[in-house]
């Protein structure tokens, strides 16, 4: 059963406390079961608790957002997320993760996502591909600011089958014939390419860029004085700059 008692603080003031029973602490657990999204934004993690935890207390989330933590290893992140079968959006911005490493727990849980956010992470677009992961349900992909200078070699519609929005905007891509690999993503609808260091945009080739419908290119020069940006009739979408 539960209690209820009085304490004084350090000011004189007094505050009411309930000292929960077994039963109340265990409904309580029983109402994070229902959660499908959970937030811990700026809470301080710095690593994963004992495996299979996380699963335990919210075997239904389907969003988590660890932004702004104090992660620094995909060892941890693969521990807290490989239990959580149904998750489907992760966020990690600004967290110093680095390089991704090729785990097989980190590839299953990772397959699984529909969106994925890793904004100044570190973690680079060559980074991705050369886990040997296949992101088969990725929809959305998030690596702004981390320093992205190319895209890889491997085909990238093998990687990202189904992506439909990538933004890599605060990156330092140099030139389009980086930018033309993407070209081969059959689903890809938004592209944001927003300060990066691109003078200008080529004609695309046959078969390229073919459900593009929103491509951003403003500010992709390290003087805005001098950008000088060339929109091809071949691409007769809209381009916002």
């Amino acid at each position: 059963t539960d209690e209820v008692g009085t304490m004084s603080t350090s000011q004189g003031n007094d505050i009411i406390v309930t000292l929960e029973g077994k039963a109340s602490a265990h409904a309580h657990c029983q109402d994070f079961h229902d959660l499908d999204v959970v937030s811990l934004l700026a809470y301080g993690v710095a690593r994963a608790g004992p495996a299979g935890d996380a699963a335990a207390l919210t075997p239904n989330v389907r969003e988590l957002d660890l932004s702004m933590n104090l992660l620094g290893s995909w060892h941890d992140v693969a521990s807290l997320i490989e239990s959580l079968t149904k998750l489907e959006s992760l966020r990690l911005n600004q967290n110093t993760l680095g390089p991704m490493p090729a785990l097989a727990s980190l590839s299953t849980s990772m397959a699984r996502l529909k969106m994925l956010y890793l904004a100044h992470t570190g973690v680079t677009f060559v980074d991705l591909i050369s886990t040997g992961c296949t992101f088969a349900h990725l929809q959305e992909l998030f690596v702004g600011g981390n320093g992205i200078t190319s895209l890889g070699d491997r085909e990238l519609a093998e990687v990202f089958p189904v992506l439909s929005l990538l933004d890599a905007q605060e990156n330092s891509i140099t030139t389009f014939s980086e930018v033309k690999k993407l070209g081969t993503l059959p689903k890809l609808h938004e592209l944001n390419l927003n300060h990066n260091q691109i003078p200008e945009i080529s004609e695309r080739e046959q078969g390229q860029f073919r459900a593009l419908t929103s491509l951003l290119v403003g500010s992709t020069y390290s003087f805005p004085c001098l950008l000088f940006v060339t929109i091809p009739a071949s691409y007769q979408r809209t381009v916002r700059t």
